[in-house]
């Protein structure tokens, strides 16, 4: 017997030693694999679903067809809160809401955004549409709440116009003038943006401010 018929024996011995384990190991491996790969054509599938949904609502919007836009996004909601849809779906009933004078449900689709979406840049813009209507709403502390956090990028000037807003109608002249500069600090000098800030921190400097 050569070299290599004493390795076909060493591993015909370990097989029959260790076989079991080997058949076990190989098993789970293969269950482990088609689970991930069960799990990502699951959510693929879920993620279709969810977008041909929001696609039909936003033809329903375009339409003027609003029970139908409702009724889909609280599916959206309820069955496809993961996705991304969703709270895109939950902003678009949000605006629909408040400009119907629904303020309640615009608040409420505001607030849903706010708890579900994982996207900050989504989370930012549903805060800021929620802390105008509130300011709208004469609730000005939780409106202060929703900015008083670090903005995430991208959204600082916008958080701190709506700080400033709020503030100067607290009477804190003060902190406004502080916020509506810090806003201006983010955004790029001539631009019509810079513009309007500019004009809120120099009105905050007449007698009647």
């Amino acid at each position: 017997m050569d070299a290599s018929d004493d390795e076909v024996e060493r591993v015909k011995n370990w097989l029959a030693q260790n076989g079991s384990h080997v058949l076990y190991a190989i098993v789970f491996g293969l269950v482990i694999a088609f689970g991930i790969r069960f799990w990502r054509q699951h959510l693929e599938v879920t993620r279709l679903a969810a977008a041909s949904i929001y696609d039909d609502t936003s033809g329903w919007y375009a339409q003027g067809k609003l029970g139908a836009v409702k009724a889909a996004v609280l599916k959206l909601e309820r069955h496809y809160a993961s996705t991304p849809y969703a709270p895109l779906g939950a902003l678009l009933l949000a605006k629909i809401s408040y400009a119907s004078g629904d303020i309640k449900e615009a608040v409420a689709q505001l607030k849903w955004v706010t708890r579900h979406t994982s996207q900050p840049g989504i989370k930012a813009v549903a805060q800021l549409r929620l802390g105008r209507v509130l300011v709208d709403e004469h609730r000005l502390g939780p409106a202060l709440a929703l900015v008083s956090p670090k903005a995430p990028p991208g959204f600082r000037a916008q958080y701190e116009e709506l700080r400033g807003d709020i503030l100067r109608q607290q009477g804190h002249v003060a902190q406004a003038r502080r916020a509506y500069q810090a806003a201006l600090h983010h955004v790029r000098h001539g631009t019509h943006y810079a513009s309007i800030l500019q004009m809120k921190l120099d009105d905050l400097s007449s007698p009647r401010a």
